[in-house]
């Protein structure tokens, strides 16, 4: 749901106003169940929260950005090597073990993942290859993006082959089209 919604936002706010403004959020929202537990850090510490805290900054902003460059059924899959590589540190660093809770949920979120994108993926492809579906279905960007761009899009159009070398777009339809990039 969170990649979704930056999702929407990046289409028009800049990526760094997103992270600014979901850190303004969830900073609030994760100090009132943290204040049951809190036990403030030792002098060592400090140099690891604030690494943490930079790190976790870096790529959400990395992350903001993807996210306003592709689909997100594309980049989600991405987040699961979230899972195995702070498993595996989790292993190393605290001696940590994987209980079976922690595989049962692993597999419930993959598997849900996993299908909600074969399904995306789907239902995007019978949008797009749809000659009665509106154009704006197709969009990942906003229409003006386009338009500055000066990019034609076409559904209900199969493309056979794209020549990068002869600049040109082979359809199915309607035969060969001029390509500036």
């Amino acid at each position: 749901m969170v990649a979704i919604s930056i999702k929407f936002l990046s289409r028009t706010e800049p990526p760094d106003a997103i992270v600014l403004w979901t850190t303004i959020i969830w900073v609030p929202l994760s100090l009132l169940p943290a204040l049951a537990v809190w036990e403030w850090p030792d002098a060592a510490s400090w140099g690891w929260v604030a690494a943490a805290g930079f790190f976790g900054t870096v790529s959400h902003m990395g992350w903001t950005r993807a996210n306003r460059l592709a689909d997100a059924s594309v980049i989600a899959p991405i987040s699961f090597v979230q899972l195995p590589v702070v498993a595996v540190l989790a292993w190393l660093l605290f001696g940590e073990t994987v209980d079976r809770w922690t595989v049962v949920g692993a597999a419930v979120i993959f598997g849900s993942t996993f299908y909600i994108a074969r399904r995306e993926a789907r239902l995007a492809r019978r949008t797009l290859s749809d000659p009665e579906s509106a154009p704006e279905a197709a969009f990942v960007q906003p229409p003006d993006w386009y338009a500055e761009r000066r990019i034609d899009l076409r559904t209900g159009t199969r493309v056979t082959a794209i020549d990068p070398g002869s600049s040109t777009i082979t359809c199915r339809s309607s035969g060969q089209l001029p390509s500036t990039s």
